[in-house]
């Protein structure tokens, strides 16, 4: 495979992370973790810890008071005791995260012992004991496995453990990928698993309950690690082998979860004890036994692939029974060919020529398929001159596109159709990507008993990255990757990134008396990334292809780079190009600290906590967007013209309006403030009880205060357009600037109440019901950073559906610095689109979450819970358009296109858009570890009902909102995982072949296999907005016929009827309901194969082999949505899909290949 890097030069050296200087900064990463073995601090938070609660009785069931209760912990020897109250009852409260010893001794008693007590993270584990008379010297030991009944808390969460970790076969090697085990969560994407900026640490985006992917808080050691840019990725991703533990709570957190409007992951780092131990461990995946991708054309093999995955771990006493530690490595090296379809003009089409082509109807043009002159006609679209036989001339050719574009495409070596029938116009082409990405993940921890009372702790980590992948159409002409169903792990593609995460924090628990003890956490994550396209150091629009106005600005590292060309049908959008680089230049970095601080007291039957928790956010970025010209095939369509209905603009009319440079929309970014800042502050204050009522009835009831004062921007406060409430005052607002205090206002009466109750009706039996309510997390300053005048994107489009707003040789005016008036407001310029805001008053949404849970032990060490679980998003916030036109009015009727503001682009109001409701059956069952076997399983049975989606809603007029309504995208009605570990009943210690050459054969295999059973996702059909011609609105098609399935998708088939939809031709929305099909759902079997070896003494071997995708079943992704490319015969019957109705790409979820594959390794421990 090869991969090559362009056009980084020296110019750009100080945004580069050149080889030699990543080598020398992970030496002095290590020399860093050893200077703070030396040193004293800590890693944790609020909900870091674990408690042990219990009940001692006497023979008789009396409670037995003033019993003492000592527990020491089996790896490092720290010791808590404390007495049982009037009732009985005990709770050592912010206990570390480990096994422990607990006794229990009373005078006239026997002594109580469990010698197996296991504490997780934000967890209570339960510790009753029956004591009977005798002498104290005399000890009743008891064991019990590590899985527990939930007796005393009422949220819905699961425990991930290291075996599990260790043992699931899952393809990332992280912690989230065994995320489908958890009831509640849909399944973890790995959509930009590959993108390194935004995503360095290759993280997956995951969702629980309807609370969508920006609503997960995760803290590892306590400290929040979700990236405040992008919040459905996580910033830092340890590696699997340094994780103790995962909590996750998906639904009714207490009042101690906070700042999360979703699932609340909690991450706990592995420690040192007393012992010393490590690893080594290499994992591998290659080509090597891969099967072809299902839409790879014959005689191809399949993509080059290499992953090298290895590390080390380390871990014991510095001072016995005093100061521990725990490093890791790991490292993460891809090779890979990223592969799948994407679609390109046939060379017949980039000739002119789209008779020829197949724009023709049985070998007429007739008026529904007649190319009209661009520039030509009425201001309206109509009484357009057509082209002659749908021909357009090789002199009308745009010169830029003739001279610069077209000796790239189609012709033989390069991007020429390989894929599909002959002359298909869709899904043409199968692209090989290369792609290059290098992780390094150090992770460190140290733990430290200073007396009786106090106990600190520190952890470090750094994550260096760079990552390389290769355009997806080439040199020069790029593409973004994402814009392609089977290529969207690789984020957008086509640059350069490298960079490095940082995280550490510390922490500290101080016991000031047996009931009384409390703990502080100060952590910071800081990510700093950059990204290169190729041609960064190059003025390649303006310099080269000639486009006036392009790469302008005075920063010259953002000036640099290929302008997006973009064709709608082929990848391209107002947001995305089809050729050009994928995103300009650029740099972050954004660091987020956090303060937590807590206090736990007992007393009697009540543990009553309280804390705070701050949160400082700083995004600090050198950023623009893209530069775009949009080819929407509006120029070659007309509009209503006598009798005549408007034409639908379909492929080959982009494409026309590509050749003769027609451009319908366009867009540039520059950049005026010398760094874009935005800083936050989040605030929390709780109070919560644990109330142990009795020995069957636990309540946990409190409050939460959650405070989200106003960002900044550093030297001044963010911004308020004054145009939201008066579109005649075309201007912004400049907190903090001169006199201006903008008046934006946000609730200081954010109070979210919880309450919980867990009742045992027997030792064997719980029942809990619980809710809660939380804040909205989304930060208003992320939807405000890219905002005028720190930075300006002039945009500007046709009068209407069918007219254009530029030649691309016109190219795009020069944009000039602001400039501020003394009372604090600025003159909004013609054609800004990013002038964004938020309400005077500010209104934060809110997530209300309940369950009624149900969880019994069985016999045979297994465990079973079934519950009712339900999530309600109220004023779910988003980017309402304010700009949006009417039905029929075109550009005209936006308010913001007055002769003054000329606005056509976007104006986005950051607001509650809208609500979501979700309710589930959810199961689990999990059988601990006997006879060889231990059992995972998750079920869930939901439905998931919203009006809004991927922050922001489809139909913006009023009017018509109540049409957004409809199945949420992310919506899977069925979705079961199960997983098993079953070792060889043959060998030393077990049931059969004790001994000899038999047990040594067979002996110490394991097998462990995962099933995943999914329901597809629902989708809507796109329709053609040219009728409708209301700018800022989605439109859909008519439903015109029943859905029914007809086929796979797949092999030139359909998947649905696809006269089921029609365009719509008169100025209104389509009747068809949102989401109203559901895509192919989604089976897989993974197992893995391992084989134990006793070496020597505490070495020993495990050799592993992962087979993925066992059956070799391809995943398919939803078909085609683009109404307006079916081709119809003169009956009215299906002529061509060209792509509507056809499957062309597979969805592996949270992984990056769909196809069969293996990956082999080892581990040795010690």
């Amino acid at each position: 495979m090869h991969i090559a890097m362009r056009n980084i030069s020296a110019a750009q050296s100080k945004k580069q992370f050149h080889p030699k200087r990543k080598i020398k900064l992970i030496t002095l990463d290590f020399l860093v973790l050893v200077s703070l073995a030396c040193s004293t601090a800590t890693a944790s938070a609020q909900t870091l810890f674990g408690s042990i609660v219990g009940t001692i009785t006497d023979s008789s069931g009396a409670s037995v008071v003033g019993a003492t209760v000592t527990a020491v912990s089996i790896q490092t020897n720290d010791t808590r005791t404390v007495k049982t109250s009037s009732t009985g009852v005990f709770t050592m409260a912010t206990m570390s995260v480990g096994v422990y010893k607990v006794t229990v001794t009373k005078t006239g008693f026997q002594s109580f012992t469990n010698p197996s007590v296991e504490i997780t993270a934000n967890s209570v584990s339960r510790f009753d004991a029956h004591l009977e008379i005798g002498n104290v010297t005399e000890t009743i030991e008891v064991h019990t496995g590590t899985a527990q009944l939930q007796t005393d808390t009422a949220e819905v969460r699961t425990e991930i453990n290291a075996t599990t970790l260790r043992d699931v076969p899952q393809p990332t090697r992280t912690y989230q990928g065994v995320f489908n085990l958890v009831p509640g969560i849909a399944p973890p994407s790995g959509a930009g698993f590959n993108q390194g900026t935004n995503n360095p640490s290759r993280s997956l985006s995951f969702s629980a309950n309807g609370t969508g992917t920006t609503g997960p808080n995760i803290r590892i050691e306590g400290v929040n690690a979700t990236n405040q840019w992008l919040q459905q990725f996580t910033t830092f991703v340890p590696s699997t082998e340094a994780i103790e533990s995962v909590n996750v709570v998906t639904n009714s957190p207490n009042a101690e979860q906070g700042l999360s409007g979703g699932p609340a992951v909690t991450v706990t780092l592995k420690s040192g004890s007393n012992a010393f131990h490590g690893s080594a461990y290499a994992f591998n995946i290659s080509s090597f036994g891969m099967t072809r991708d299902f839409f790879q054309p014959a005689g191809q093999k399949p993509p080059h692939f290499v992953d090298n995955n290895v590390g080390v771990t380390i871990s014991g006493p510095i001072i016995r029974n005093k100061l521990f530690y725990f490093g890791s490595y790991e490292g993460d090296f891809t090779r890979q060919a990223y592969s799948g379809l994407v679609s390109v003009p046939t060379p017949t089409m980039l000739s002119g020529d789209m008779f020829s082509a197949g724009d023709n109807t049985n070998g007429v043009v007739t008026a529904a398929n007649q190319l009209y002159d661009p520039f030509s006609g009425d201001a309206n679209g109509a009484h357009k001159t057509p082209f002659p036989g749908n021909v357009i001339p090789a002199s009308r050719i745009n010169p830029i596109i003739r001279n610069h574009i077209l000796p790239f495409l189609g012709t033989d070596s390069v991007n020429n159709p390989n894929a599909g029938a002959p002359g298909a116009i869709q899904n043409n082409l199968f692209v090989k990507q290369a792609n290059m990405y290098n992780l390094h993940k150090i992770d460190s921890k140290f733990d430290y008993i200073a007396t009786s009372k106090l106990r600190v702790s520190f952890r470090y980590s750094k994550q260096p990255y760079n990552s390389l992948l290769n355009p997806i159409f080439g040199t020069p002409l790029g593409g973004t990757s994402n814009n392609w169903p089977a290529f969207a792990k690789a984020g957008n593609g086509n640059y350069y990134e490298h960079g490095a995460v940082t995280a550490l924090s510390s922490s500290a628990t101080y016991v000031f008396t047996p009931t009384l003890v409390a703990d502080f956490t100060f952590g910071e994550t800081s990510a700093h990334q950059y990204l290169i396209p190729q041609f960064a150091d190059q003025k390649y629009g303006l310099d080269v292809l000639g486009i006036p106005g392009t790469n302008q600005g005075a920063q010259e590292f953002l000036t640099g780079g290929f302008p997006n060309l973009s064709i709608a049908n082929y990848g391209g959008s107002t947001g995305a190009g089809t050729f050009g680089y994928s995103y300009p230049p650029m740099e972050y970095n954004d660091p987020v600290f956090e303060y937590v601080g807590n206090i736990t007291k007992t007393h009697g039957s009540h543990s009553i906590r309280a804390g705070f928790d701050i949160v400082n956010l700083h995004m600090n970025h050198d950023e623009i967007r893209q530069t775009i010209f949009y080819f929407s095939g509006a120029g070659t369509t007309q509009a209503a013209t006598g009798s005549a209905p408007g034409q639908v603009p379909n492929a080959y009319n982009a494409v026309a309006d590509f050749l003769l440079g027609a451009v319908n929309y366009r867009s540039t970014w520059v950049m005026f403030d010398d760094t874009l800042r935005m800083y936050a502050r989040d605030y929390a204050l709780y109070v919560r009880d644990q109330w142990q009522m009795n020995p069957k009835l636990t309540i946990n009831y409190g409050v939460r205060w959650e405070y989200y004062p106003v960002p900044n921007r550093g030297k001044r406060g963010i911004e308020y357009n004054n145009t939201l409430t008066d579109p005649t005052n075309n201007t912004l607002r400049l907190c903090g600037v001169g006199t201006q205090h903008c008046g934006i206002s946000v609730s200081p009466k954010l109070f979210a109440p919880s309450i919980g109750i867990a009742y045992r009706p027997s030792e064997k039996v719980v029942v809990r019901t619980g809710f809660s309510l939380s804040p909205q997390q989304n930060e208003m300053g992320q939807a405000l950073t890219q905002n005028f005048p720190a930075e300006q994107q002039y945009s500007s489009t046709g009068a209407n559906s069918y007219s254009i707003t530029s030649n691309l040789s016109d190219g795009l005016p020069i944009l000039t610095a602001p400039t501020f008036s003394s009372d604090g407001t600025v003159v909004i310029p013609r054609g800004t689109s990013n002038a964004t805001t938020t309400d005077l008053k500010f209104r934060r949404g809110y997530v209300e979450s309940w369950n009624l849970t149900v969880e019994k032990e069985f016999g045979g060490d297994l465990i079973a819970s079934l519950g009712y679980v339900g999530t309600h998003v109220v004023n779910q916030l988003g980017n309402y358009n304010f700009n949006h036109g009417t039905l029929g009015g075109g550009a005209a009727s936006q308010p913001l296109n007055t002769p003054a503001l000329g606005i056509t682009g976007t104006a986005n109001v950051f607001r509650p858009i809208g609500s979501e409701r979700y309710n589930s059956l959810q199961a689990s069952l999990n059988k601990r570890l006997s006879h060889g076997l231990t059992t995972k399983l998750a079920y869930t049975w939901s439905r998931d009902i919203s009006n809004s989606w991927a922050n922001g809603i489809l139909i913006q007029d009023p009017q018509y909102y109540g049409r957004n309504k409809g199945v949420a995208s992310s919506d899977r009605t069925h979705n079961i995982s199960i997983t098993a570990t079953y070792q060889s009943p043959f060998g030393k210690n077990k049931t059969w072949l004790t001994q000899g050459f038999g047990g040594m054969v067979l002996g110490d295999w394991a097998l462990s296999p995962t099933f995943t059973h999914l329901s597809g996702t629902p989708y809507s059909i796109a329709g053609s907005s040219a009728s409708c011609n209301c700018p800022g609105n989605t439109q859909r098609a008519d439903q015109v016929g029943p859905i029914t399935k007809v086929g796979r998708g797949v092999l030139g088939q359909p998947y649905f009827n696809p006269l089921a939809f029609a365009n719509v031709t008169t100025v209104r929305f389509g009747n068809a309901a949102p989401n109203s099909l559901r895509g192919p759902g989604y089976t897989n079997l993974d197992a893995s194969l391992t084989r134990s070896f006793h070496v020597w003494e505490r070495i020993n071997l495990v050799i592993k082999a992962d087979a993925f995708n066992v059956m070799n079943h391809a995943h398919f992704a939803n078909p085609g949505t683009a109404l307006s490319n079916l081709k119809l015969n003169s009956d009215g019957s299906v002529n061509s899909l060209n792509g509507y109705d056809t499957i062309t790409s597979t969805a592996p979820l949270g992984r990056t290949l769909d196809q069969r594959y293996f990956r082999f390794g080892g581990r040795i421990t010690w």
